[in-house]
């Protein structure tokens, strides 16, 4: 007799689950890593951008490229901002996400566990069946060679 573990479908479920949560929490963090990439090459592309007018007196320049100019910068700010405000969403998430995860762990684990225990408890089930098998046969041989004296 083979030992089948009682909550297996369970535990495969419960398996699947961890699975879905470790995919979720990745995409969180690959999505989390692009806008803070995006964030850095607007901060970059502002820097750049400070450093070319840095060369020219702002007196010097029409007032057309300096509204423009300036409209840029603010747009590029607001641009950072959002993606910050989203930045700060997807922590959230993250951090939700990963006690979902210590959750959905714990309980693979715990059953687990369980599943081990029962293993074992079916090896000694089964080791006090053979042993008291042997024990009766061990018996009833003694009691043959008793009788034929």
């Amino acid at each position: 007799m083979k030992f089948k573990f009682r909550f297996k479908p369970l535990l495969k479920v419960k398996e699947h689950n961890l699975t879905k949560q470790q995919i979720l929490l990745n995409h969180l963090n690959n999505n989390r890593n692009e806008s803070m990439r995006v964030v850095q090459n607007i901060y970059n592309d502002m820097l750049s951008f400070d450093r070319e007018l840095e060369d020219e007196p702002i007196s010097d320049l029409p007032i057309n490229r300096y509204l423009i100019e300036r409209n840029a910068i603010d747009e590029a700010s607001l641009r950072i901002m959002r993606e910050n405000r989203k930045i700060q969403q997807m922590e959230k998430h993250i951090d939700q996400q990963k006690q979902k995860l210590v959750e959905a762990s714990r309980e693979v684990k715990t059953l687990k566990n369980i599943e081990e225990r029962d293993k074992l408890r079916y090896i000694r089930e089964q080791e006090a069946r053979e042993v008291a098998e042997l024990n009766e046969i061990a018996t009833l041989m003694h009691n043959r060679q008793y009788d034929e004296y």
